[in-house]
């Protein structure tokens, strides 16, 4: 493996998926890498909807 290239991620974690940035990144991801597991977590102050969900 070359020093200049990343491995490809085993999972995806996004933070604010619900937000401008982190929902079209969420929907990208599961588009053009569906194979990768893609999880989103809102931000939110109850701990029951601040877990992981898993979009892919």
């Amino acid at each position: 493996m070359e020093l200049t290239k990343k491995s490809t991620p085993k999972s995806i974690l996004i933070f604010g998926a619900a937000g401008h940035i982190g929902q079209p990144l969420a929907e990208y991801l599961t588009g053009e890498a569906p194979d990768i597991p893609t999880f989103a977590c809102r931000q939110k102050h109850r701990e029951a909807e601040n877990t992981p969900e898993r979009l892919s």
